[in-house]
């Protein structure tokens, strides 16, 4: 081999050398999980586990009342930091429900908007969780009328945080089928 070609070589080499090791960490550490309501799914030290969904065909009070032409769905989400000493701070925008047909549904803006309008800030997950704390939020999400729920999961980087999440932990889902 030339002098030229060899520092590519070593490269190439080292990156081979990762990739095995984080496909041998992944394949140790990655299971599929489906657990069903009050039971908790975890993310690295963050645990998440549903405690019920209310369908509703308006959300929010006098003031701030939002109704829609599909179906609102209710979920009543408890996040918990099981980490030793970093606070997590819970984005509502996070949690997707996906329907039996796959169809994934983010947070309604306008009904979730509607049902803080008359909720209480505190215990909402609004504020940063310190280690050992959890909160519990109502999230709102809008479905057609037809739709009917599968399950709940949870997607903190987006795509490509999806695939890598599926990749290193496999699918973890929260099962609230009617």
């Amino acid at each position: 081999m030339s002098m030229k070609f060899k520092p590519y070589a070593i490269t190439a080499a080292a990156l081979v050398g990762i990739g095995l090791l984080l496909a041998t960490y992944a394949g140790l550490n990655r299971r599929n999980q489906t657990v069903g309501l009050n039971q908790e799914i975890q993310y690295d030290d963050f645990g998440f586990a549903v405690l019920g969904t209310v369908k509703a065909n308006a959300v929010g009070g006098y003031a701030t009342q939002h109704s829609t032409e599909g179906q609102f769905y209710l979920v009543t989400l408890k996040v918990t930091n099981h980490a030793q000493r970093v606070n997590y701070r819970f984005n509502k925008s996070a949690a997707i429900l996906v329907d039996e047909s796959g169809r994934e549904y983010p947070i309604s803006s306008v009904g979730q908007k509607a049902l803080d309008g008359e909720t209480t800030p505190s215990g909402g997950c609004e504020s940063e969780l310190p280690p050992g704390a959890s909160c519990v939020a109502d999230l709102v999400f809008e479905l057609p009328k037809a739709a009917r729920l599968a399950y709940v999961r949870i997607s903190e980087g987006g795509a490509v945080g999806d695939v890598l999440d599926t990749i290193f932990y496999g699918k973890k889902m929260i099962k609230v089928g009617e």
